[in-house]
């Protein structure tokens, strides 16, 4: 049980529930990406997805059938590439 609702996506066919993420301001770079897509290929800088208003760092997601990792990890763990799509199933 989890005292508060949780989002969740997708990436690549795998069910994504995200825990914590913070937003990021637009960044002019940016413009030309399409929502939901990984911005972000370094670890260091986190897992960072394009949304509508700039993009979002996810700080904390949980893999189907994994535990609760931070957004860095999923990408070191290579589940998620720069590049790759988030989308609701």
């Amino acid at each position: 049980m989890n005292p508060q609702p949780v989002a969740y996506t997708a990436v690549n066919g795998l069910k994504v529930n995200v825990f914590l993420a913070e937003k990021i301001p637009s960044n002019e770079e940016w413009a030309g990406q399409v929502c939901g897509e990984v911005l972000s290929s370094s670890p260091k800088q986190g897992l960072i997805v394009k949304c509508k208003d700039g993009a979002v760092r996810l700080l904390e997601v949980q893999p189907a059938g994994g535990k609760r990792i931070k957004g860095g990890d999923f990408l070191n763990g290579r589940k998620a590439q720069k590049g790759d799509i988030f989308y609701v199933e």
